[in-house]
């Protein structure tokens, strides 16, 4: 790989650990966002004289169309198919896996307790990030404990633009949510404005 290939590799990376750290961040606002957002709305309602729950009666089949009916977080996700950029991450993961794996960890005599800790830490990490396809943290703990990389850097780069499209649409998503919207409020008069465009969504009303 050539010397400006290989600074375009970093830079996609360097987006990518960004771009995931962001969509974390946001994603943590919009969710402790929403007991504020849901007891902001129920005192809407109350100051306004609208009735809730006959709103959420007449309008239950659209409020299904845009939640879904019931919770399906739970729902089984099919199998996907494996790619080769999963391939490729798999058999990283087995090289650094040999070095941080707990029951190899128990017989190495020349670590500390301390030092042992850490590399479960980051084993389960890594564990974690092959499960998410968070492929940038594996190539992290590959450079801290000097596991060599996969010469395919072509096909990193190629998964690394998509990763990025992908990221940077959820946090378009996360950041156009209600929840965060009324997180990013300075003042009631920003906070109502956000429960009069959720309220004209959902229930068609003008507020």
């Amino acid at each position: 790989m050539s010397a400006s290939q290989k600074l375009k590799w970093k830079k996609l990376l360097n987006q990518l650990r960004y771009f995931y750290g962001e969509l974390e961040l946001v994603e943590e606002i919009s969710t402790a966002a929403a007991p504020d957002f849901q007891q902001y709305y129920e005192t809407f309602c109350v100051k306004n004289d609208i009735d809730r729950g006959n709103l959420n009666k007449e309008h239950a089949g659209h409020i299904d169309e845009v939640y879904g009916p019931g919770n399906s977080e739970g729902a089984q996700k099919p199998d996907e198919e494996k790619t080769e950029i999963d391939e490729i991450f798999a058999k990283l993961f087995k090289k650094i896996a040999f070095i941080l794996h707990p029951d190899r960890l128990a017989s190495d005599l020349s670590l500390t307790a301390e030092e042992k800790s850490e590399r479960i830490e980051m084993f389960k990490r890594i564990k974690n990030a092959l499960e998410e396809k968070k492929y940038f943290l594996l190539i992290d703990c590959a450079e801290k404990y000097n596991v060599a990389l996969p010469k395919t850097y072509k096909t990193h780069t190629q998964w690394m633009k998509k990763e990025l499209q992908t990221v940077s649409e959820n946090i378009t998503k996360t950041t156009s949510s209600y929840n965060y919207m009324f997180a990013e409020c300075d003042d009631d008069e920003c906070r109502d404005e956000v429960i009069r465009r959720f309220m004209q969504q959902l229930f068609q009303i003008n507020v």
